[in-house]
């Protein structure tokens, strides 16, 4: 059985959010020192479900916002 890796940000029984914060998490990884402005449109255009609607996109909205304001926070800190 393949081991999951815990996240801070998101409850990881949810397919959905699990699957967002993982990609989320490897694009912020990959825009590593890059601008904020340049990280945000690099993770807003990695969505991983397809069409955007319905409970897989409003997971990836709460999941994005919720690692915008942290990334806004430590860029101002």
């Amino acid at each position: 059985m393949k081991h999951r890796r815990k996240s801070k940000l998101c409850n990881l029984d949810n397919y959905y959010e699990r699957h967002s914060c993982e990609t989320i998490e490897r694009v912020i990884i990959e825009m590593d020192g890059k601008p904020f402005t340049e990280i945000r449109s690099a993770v807003r255009s990695s969505y991983p479900f397809g069409e955007k609607k319905g409970r897989p996109y409003k997971t990836w909205n709460r999941i994005l916002l919720n690692y915008e304001a942290k990334l806004l926070a430590s860029n101002n800190a």
